[in-house]
């Protein structure tokens, strides 16, 4: 749905999409940026408590959507990746991607740029982890039909870079450090120390209230933490802007 027309996009079908009573279906959406065109990408996911059940790859303009369901050839590129090549072993993969909470520009996750998108995934069999990564997706419309290309399966824990990936908070932190830096200026030797001190306390303050913020259901847990991460900054910088005003009296 588009709730600024509002209007309806689109309508999410696949050869799974009956869902069954007791299965805890929950759906996630991720939004690039517009093109030239105002044409913008989208992935989303239907999430079941084994991993991602669908993939959907969305190509929403002014006037019309597409859909395609990528999740089979991206989950054959993880196995393929994941050295698991026999049917048996794919058939045992459950495979989650974070779509929750993607950032519209990232570096390390998310949108790089209007076609470009870095995936987090995480592969589980019925005992542990095989393997976590990012996978690196070329978007392109063909014949008006989006398609996606896996060009890059990085192995490894996605970093997390919420003060780059998550525009709201890097606003909120550049913002911080800017008032922060001015109020410093203004202060004596001794009270600027003791900013320095008290700022290094509520920084270890705030990412613990983050880290501990529950996550809503079904949602990636780093929503959760951006969420707090970029409230608690707000509201310093706020206290902070203050200080400032005082301090220039």
């Amino acid at each position: 749905m588009d709730l600024q027309q509002p209007r309806k996009l689109d309508t999410l079908v696949s050869a799974s999409s009956y869902i069954r009573p007791g299965t805890h279906r929950s759906l996630a959406a991720a939004w690039g940026p517009a093109n030239d065109s105002g044409r913008r990408f989208a992935l989303g996911s239907s999430e079941w408590k084994w991993g991602t059940d669908t993939l959907y790859l969305l190509d929403a303009g002014p006037q019309d959507a597409r859909h395609v369901v990528i999740g089979p050839q991206v989950d054959a590129m993880v196995a393929a990746s994941l050295k698991q090549t026999s049917a048996q072993a794919k058939a045992s993969l459950n495979i989650t991607y974070s779509v929750g909470g993607l950032p519209e520009r990232g570096t390390k996750t998310g949108f790089t740029d209007a076609s470009t998108v870095l995936l987090p995934f995480t592969a589980r069999n019925e005992l542990r982890i095989l393997g976590e990564g990012v996978i690196t997706l070329k978007l392109s419309r063909s014949g008006g039909t989006p398609a996606a290309n896996v060009t890059m399966v990085t192995h490894g824990e996605a970093e997390a870079e919420p003060f780059a990936n998550d525009a709201r908070l890097a606003k909120a932190d550049a913002e911080l450090n800017a008032v922060y830096s001015q109020l410093l200026k203004r202060l004596g030797p001794t009270k600027r120390d003791q900013l320095r001190e008290e700022q290094r306390t509520w920084i270890a303050a705030r990412d613990r209230q983050a880290a501990e913020a529950p996550a809503d259901a079904g949602a990636n847990p780093r929503v959760a933490r951006d969420r707090v991460l970029t409230q608690l900054t707000e509201q310093r910088t706020s206290e902070l802007r203050k200080m400032l005003q005082a301090a220039g009296k």
